[in-house]
């Protein structure tokens, strides 16, 4: 049989947060990136170097590209880590509110078992004698 799932709602909101860091470090490696596509790149300009320009530009532009579309991937990520820690919290939250019956998971009017007031609560000792008619 296997483990059941845990999951620490402190360690993704953590974890969450590490990635969120790491697209600031990724925006700028896209930015060095597409700065190298600023100005001359210094070569002549004849034919092969014209096509060499082209080429080169082409794979920066790509490059850059590819680095943005990891940053907003890790963001996503990132974003999807701390919605997940807010869920398992609200999770938590609700069911303690039901097991405590301080929410709305048991109590009148929400369909959870009910005890008439007239009713002791059972204690778990055996009764005392035959309940008579």
């Amino acid at each position: 049989m296997s483990e059941p799932i845990q999951a620490d709602p402190d360690d993704l909101e953590k974890h969450g947060k590490v990635f969120a860091d790491h697209t600031f470090v990724m925006a700028s490696v896209h930015d060095d990136i597409y700065g190298l596509l600023a100005g001359d790149i210094g070569i002549g300009h004849d034919a092969f170097s014209e096509a060499f320009r082209i080429n080169y530009l082409t794979h920066v532009r790509a490059l850059g590209d590819s680095v943005k579309g990891a940053k907003e991937g890790v963001l996503g990520i990132s974003e999807g880590m701390r919605k997940m820690a807010a869920d398992y919290r609200a999770t938590d939250d609700a069911a303690l509110r039901g097991v405590t019956g301080t929410g709305s998971g048991l109590g009148p009017g929400t369909g959870g078992p009910h005890l008439p007031p007239s009713t002791p609560p059972h204690t778990g000792d055996p009764h005392p004698a035959p309940h008579k008619p």
